[in-house]
């Protein structure tokens, strides 16, 4: 992580500290710092509950509760951050925050790290069924095959964000509000897939009606009419907008047969003839 880079040494104890908890400081942490609206279920457990991880480091004299939580709330500058720290605690808040910058940077607008482990993950044939059942709406055929819940049991929560993106959200954030960091990492995988496959260049699943749209230049939905990646009435109306002016040039002709009730003398003559009846 560019340790070449740092404006601090990082000494022997963090260093054991930072190699032997890799997913701790590389993944976790970094993700709950990014801003005070990432993942707030995980930091509430992390803060808050005596068997959080920050209180596992205080107990175990890792005095870095201040310095991630003004990190999570926007704060970036080391001198304010590791302020009062020793070397070790130093060196571990650089760290992350380190990491944190490259996120912020990053050229494809991740919103979580993603190490080599979760790559791999991402590459295995489960991660693709998924995404390919969000859009094309097959939800009962990867339920029959215990997809998610095969994840589930390996400690992945996966299946709400899936159910989440499967009704029509692809708003990360909402995504991964109830996630851990390492769940995050992959539902932002699975999201990117599932946004590649609904990609100018591949089928879309109408958020309205779930119906799977295979033309990609089509910008309405074939069975209900509402716009690609709108939902609800608006969708529709916007839709029946756009669809009013292609009937308006048919209707023009309609105004010329209401000119023939106009020239109606004739329903004069009609009445006429219901008067002998009456008496």
């Amino acid at each position: 992580h560019k340790t070449d880079q740092r404006v601090y040494e990082i000494p022997h104890c963090a260093m054991c500290q930072l190699m032997r908890n890799a997913l701790q400081w590389d993944v976790r942490l970094p993700s709950v710092c990014l801003g005070p609206d990432r993942l707030r279920t995980t930091w509430r457990k992390l803060k808050r509950t005596p068997d959080g991880l920050l209180a596992q480091l205080e107990r175990k004299g890792w005095c870095v509760n201040n310095a991630l939580t003004s990190m999570r709330n926007g704060t970036r500058e080391l001198g304010s951050l590791v302020h009062g720290l020793d070397p070790s605690e130093r060196a571990v808040v650089e760290h992350v925050l380190c990491r944190v910058k490259a996120l912020e940077a990053d050229d494809y607008k991740r919103v979580f790290p993603r190490p080599d482990k979760i790559k791999a993950l991402l590459r295995e044939p489960f991660a693709t069924q998924i995404a390919t059942a969000v859009v094309s709406g097959n939800w009962d055929e990867l339920e029959a095959k215990g997809v998610l819940d095969e994840q589930q049991d390996r400690g992945w929560e996966l299946k709400w964000p899936c159910a989440i993106m499967r009704s029509g959200s692809r708003d990360l954030l909402e995504l991964t509000q109830e996630c851990d960091p390492t769940s995050a990492c992959m539902v932002e995988g699975i999201l990117e897939k599932v946004l590649e496959l609904e990609g100018p260049g591949g089928p879309w699943l109408c958020a309205v009606c779930d119906f799977r749209c295979d033309h990609a230049d089509r910008t309405s939905c074939e069975m209900c009419g509402a716009m690609r990646g709108g939902g609800g009435a608006s969708g529709n109306t916007a839709a029946a907008a756009e669809a009013t002016p292609a009937a308006a040039p048919p209707a023009a002709p309609a105004p010329a047969p209401t000119a023939a009730p106009a020239a109606a003398p004739a329903p004069a003559p009609a009445a006429a003839p219901t008067m002998p009846p009456r008496p």
